[in-house]
């Protein structure tokens, strides 16, 4: 059985995830506009991930790991 999240685990899911949704609308929205190939916003983050990793926190180079699998799919 997994884990509960305390109160603040969970207000961090619920961002996390709302986060997500409102990227992938905004980038489904930018390709079917013809503003953004397919892939194009999900390789220019995975490059920021490279070069900043050592600045980031391992919270934030999460957050960005999923949204940039959520933004593959």
């Amino acid at each position: 059985m997994a884990d509960k999240l305390s109160p603040e685990g969970e207000v961090l899911a619920a961002h996390i995830a709302a986060t997500t949704a409102a990227f992938q609308v905004l980038i489904l929205t930018l390709r079917n506009n013809g503003a953004l190939d397919h892939n194009e916003f999900p390789e220019a983050l995975h490059m920021h991930m490279e070069k900043s990793r050592d600045r980031l926190t391992p919270m934030t180079l999460a957050l960005l790991h999923d949204l940039r699998r959520a933004l593959m799919d």
